[in-house]
């Protein structure tokens, strides 16, 4: 497998419109196809091989050679390419990242300003399970917000010996009926 000509990162927080970026570049058939190749393939960058890396290139890579990655960032995943590349301990993340991903000149970091709203949006897709949702269909009914914050004082007092400051957050918009 050749390695991609040019390469980007789309580098993200969770709930800020990522996955609408990410299909709107790859549905142009020219700018890569940056999906999460390192979150839903493989888990466990520990069992990365070079073919797996090749296989992602492949994947993410359009016909005119660009390729495109969606990553929320983890450290484990610069681990694994320091010791899958047999790179030394003080290579730079950045060194790290351009060894995994040749030509990789471009990293758009998106992110909301608003961080109480990331942290809602966030939280809602925890505890509703519905992280994307595609045009046109219903939003997720949530209807048991009561009983998902009695588990959380119980793990958090029981499981935990934490006792957290509550702090009531008046959001009936995004439970209504």
């Amino acid at each position: 497998m050749t390695q991609p000509l040019q390469s980007f990162t789309i580098w993200f927080s969770q709930q800020t419109g990522s996955t609408l970026l990410h299909y709107a570049l790859g549905s142009t058939g020219v700018a890569g196809n940056p999906s999460e190749w390192l979150h839903f393939e493989y888990k466990n960058p520990a069992t990365l091989k070079r073919e797996d890396l090749e296989q992602i290139w492949k994947n993410g890579t359009t016909p005119n050679g660009v390729f495109g990655l969606k990553i929320g960032f983890e450290e484990k995943w610069i681990d694994a390419f320091r010791t899958l590349f047999e790179l030394p301990q003080n290579a730079s993340r950045a060194e790290v990242w351009s060894t995994a991903f040749p030509n990789c000149s471009k990293h758009v970091y998106i992110t909301r300003r608003n961080k109480v709203r990331l942290a809602v949006s966030w939280w809602r897709a925890i505890v509703s399970g519905e992280w994307h949702r595609n045009y046109g269909e219903k939003p997720f009914r949530f209807r048991n917000h009561n009983s998902s914050l009695s588990q959380i004082r119980t793990l958090f007092r029981s499981n935990l010996s934490i006792s957290p400051k509550e702090c009531t957050y008046f959001i009936t918009f995004l439970y209504s009926t």
